[in-house]
């Protein structure tokens, strides 16, 4: 559809139909690049604590803050009936060492205790080894000449680094 009256637009000649069609495409592209502009803009005044990563102090002075939640009346933590969630044992036979933990004497009383619990509390601590590095040495022996004198030094056999550590480290 051209921009202009049909009987306007039949009177134009093409070079300035072309002319006006061009001008139109600019402007159209202008509109559209600024409206996205705009629609940004819009949306980063709306931003406050509540709904983006800024600090409270950063809100405007009327920013509303919504009110804290109402008391459920529970008690906080696991509720009753809740799936607990836990971590699966380590079979024995991965086990490093067992350590058999028994109490000497009650702990009201203070009366000797004796026997076995058949059902006993584990209590498993995973750990990663602690790191050792594999340390070579080269003794690059010095040895002189016994006819002219002269003091020759060993080299490091081909592959050895000349630097203190290796490629892994």
């Amino acid at each position: 559809m051209p921009p202009l009256p049909d009987h306007l637009w039949s009177t134009a000649s093409p070079e300035l139909q072309a002319a006006i069609l061009a001008l139109l495409q600019t402007y159209q592209e202008q509109v559209a690049a600024l409206e996205a502009r705009l629609g940004d803009l819009e949306a980063r005044l709306k931003l406050n604590s509540t709904n983006s990563h800024k600090p409270p102090s950063s809100d405007h002075i009327g920013a509303k803050r919504k009110p804290p939640a109402p008391p459920t009346g529970k008690k906080r933590g696991g509720q009753p009936k809740h799936r607990k969630a836990h971590r699966a044992l380590v079979p024995p036979e991965k086990v490093r060492d067992t350590f058999i933990c028994k109490p000497s004497n009650c702990r009201r009383c203070g009366h000797e205790l004796l026997g076995e619990d058949p059902t006993p509390l584990i209590h498993q601590l995973a750990e990663i080894p602690r790191v050792e590095p594999i340390v070579d040495e080269y003794r690059l022996h010095r040895l002189a000449c016994p006819d002219c004198g002269e003091t020759t030094c060993a080299t490091l056999p081909p592959g050895v680094p000349s630097g203190s550590f290796g490629p892994y480290l």
